[in-house]
């Protein structure tokens, strides 16, 4: 698993900005043709006073 929106980031870093309210986000999904399944999940760090909406609109389609 990949986790995204972490680039460039020390981890001191990240767990600065989680204290300042930054939190990680999981989106499963599970695509399915036919016979074969094809489950992802994606993790993404979400900073703080960032929106999860452009994250998550791509998973509920």
């Amino acid at each position: 698993m990949k986790t995204n929106n972490i680039e460039g980031l020390t981890p001191f870093e990240i767990n600065l900005l989680i204290q300042q309210g930054g939190k990680f986000i999981i989106f499963p999904f599970i695509i399915s043709k036919m016979v074969k399944r094809i489950k992802e999940t994606n993790i993404y760090f979400i900073r703080p006073n960032e929106s999860t909406f452009k994250y998550a609109i791509k998973h509920f389609f």
